[in-house]
């Protein structure tokens, strides 16, 4: 599913914006931007229902009636929005700082750097972004499955911080040695944002390796049910980072360009990662606190041995 979602965003992307010859695209611009968005999402929620329906060997109208859910709607919802919420909270804040403040001033900067932006995006989403929420995704499902236990929660952490960390180095080769032909590939018609796209991937790129390591606590909190720490996270960090430069430029006092734009971008992503971090080591003393309990003292009263019955007890009990 992650693969068919990763090449339907592409796809997408490539005969939306793209302008490459003889495949006939639709030349969009940022105007755009939103149904190409709402497009990607409908694709994608799609692909993951036929994706449930095959794997369950049902029909989308049997798994939307007829499923064991609905006989019991009140309960399985409370359990839903008790989890649910904290991730449906820091989604909606995460979206408004980034329409309010991110694309703000993306649409103050010039042709080139908007477009080098949306390269930019685009590759780092595709090729670091997306295998880093399957990380994510292993850590939820396997913490989610996993009763309380310290060395097997270290166990899941540390396999997927290595993979993390190998993969960035990955994508940090390909970024450096290829990204010329990468970039060209989304921005064939200009050079110019071709080169820039690269020159912001040298310089940013780091911030987006910060935001795939707090994407692996963020899958830890999911998968323990605590959802309530990525909601104050990201509820501190938007209005500590993201709200201060939204308000000077409406002041005046802030002409944004495109270092202010990847720069606060950083800076998010490095308080989130810190915040997180935090938050992890609070959650995970409150998960282990019960089980750090003193030992009772050795009872002294005599135990009663147990002795297995004789051969002549038994041959007496079975005589007629």
């Amino acid at each position: 599913l992650r693969a068919f979602n990763l090449a339907a965003t592409f796809f997408i992307n490539f005969f939306a914006f793209g302008a490459h010859q003889p495949w006939p695209t639709f030349g969009w611009g940022r105007d755009q931007l939103g149904l190409v968005l709402l497009i990607t999402s409908a694709v994608h929620a799609a692909a993951a229902l036929l994706t449930l329906c095959w794997v369950q060997r049902t029909t989308p109208f049997h798994l939307l009636f007829a499923v064991p859910f609905f006989a019991r709607l009140r309960p399985n919802l409370v359990a839903f929005l008790r989890v649910g919420w904290g991730t449906f909270g820091e989604t909606a804040i995460e979206h408004f700082f980034y329409f309010t403040v991110t694309l703000t001033f993306v649409n103050r900067l010039g042709e080139v750097e908007i477009g080098a932006f949306y390269v930019l995006t685009n590759i780092v989403w595709a090729l670091l972004i997306v295998p880093s929420q399957a990380v994510t995704n292993y850590v939820k499902v396997q913490v989610g499955v996993t009763p309380p236990d310290q060395a097997e929660y270290r166990r899941i952490l540390r396999k997927a911080a290595v993979t993390n960390v190998a993969w960035l180095l990955v994508v940090g080769g390909l970024g450096t040695g290829l990204w010329p032909a990468l970039a060209a590939f989304f921005s064939s018609s200009d050079e110019r944002v071709a080169a820039e796209s690269g020159r912001m991937f040298l310089q940013f790129g780091w911030a987006y390796a910060l935001y795939t390591f707090t994407m692996l606590l963020d899958g830890f909190c999911f998968g323990t049910g605590h959802t309530k720490f990525i909601f104050f996270r990201s509820l501190a960090t938007g209005t500590t980072v993201s709200l201060a430069p939204l308000l000077l430029y409406h002041a005046g006092l802030l002409d944004p360009n495109w270092y202010w734009v990847l720069g606060i971008s950083g800076v998010q992503y490095g308080v989130q990662l810190a915040l997180s971090a935090l938050l992890y080591t609070r959650l995970w003393s409150q998960l282990f606190a019960a089980q750090v309990q003193p030992t009772e003292a050795p009872s002294l009263a005599p135990t009663q041995e147990t002795k297995p019955p004789s051969a002549e007890s038994s041959a007496e009990r079975d005589r007629p």
